[in-house]
């Protein structure tokens, strides 16, 4: 498979498909690898769920060598300053349900809305990963209609979306600015689901050189 120079190479499948999904009773098992995050954290803190880092770029970096759980515990911001994971060697996995307790029914500190990625990078910009990711019982949240076509790029690496997952559209007051479902907000919402690509938006990877041939086989999975 031959990376393709162009700012995509494959629209897979939109989140749409997981929007509002059903949440399970059991969420992600403790694991001696675990990571808390939360925008009210702190970088230097220790990622404990009492003393949260601030950015899942933080998470990862903390997680790269052994691998383990990036728990969500509050709103996570996912911006132009910070939408590009550092390269993790073993898997990765990102929730909001873990050890028994679901953030996503629960307010962090001063918070509006319950635990969630908020993915407020602008228009047609990238989430991008380099090393194997898997995210269940996360809610992606589009926060304004200035988030249009948010990719979340998994750059050839294997990557899954679990059945836990969701899309909702809250502003950081709690509101609700997008109702897919009533016909009288609906503009195009394929503008507003995020995009799942296997492979990366050249624009927003600058250490890409182009030309490679992948020779070994990567999975992406929708739950």
């Amino acid at each position: 498979m031959k990376k393709v120079i162009s700012m995509i190479l494959a629209v897979l499948m939109m989140l749409s498909v997981l929007s509002v999904a059903a949440f399970a009773a059991d969420g992600i098992v403790k694991n001696d690898n675990v990571v808390f995050v939360a925008d009210a954290g702190d970088d230097a803190a220790e990622g404990t769920a009492d003393k949260p880092v601030k950015t899942l770029q933080k998470a990862f970096e903390k997680l790269a060598a052994t691998g383990g759980v990036a728990v969500i515990e509050g709103v996570v911001t996912i911006d132009s300053t910070n939408c590009k994971m550092p390269a993790n060697d073993k898997l990765i996995t990102v929730t909001s349900y873990y050890d028994g307790v679901d953030y996503r029914s629960k307010f962090y500190g001063t918070d509006k809305v319950t635990a969630r990625l908020n993915l407020a990078n602008g228009t047609a910009a990238a989430f991008s990963f380099v090393g194997d990711v898997a995210f269940d019982y996360v809610i992606f949240n589009i926060p304004s209609a200035a988030e249009k076509n948010c990719l979340i790029a998994a750059y050839y690496n294997n990557f899954e979306v679990g059945a836990n997952c969701g899309t909702e559209f809250l502003g950081l007051d709690g509101t609700a600015w997008f109702t897919p479902e009533d016909p009288a907000t609906e503009q195009n919402p394929r503008f507003y689901y995020p995009i799942l690509i296997a492979g990366m938006n050249l624009s927003d990877r600058e250490d890409h050189v182009g030309g490679e041939t992948i020779t070994e086989p990567f999975t992406f999975s929708i739950g």
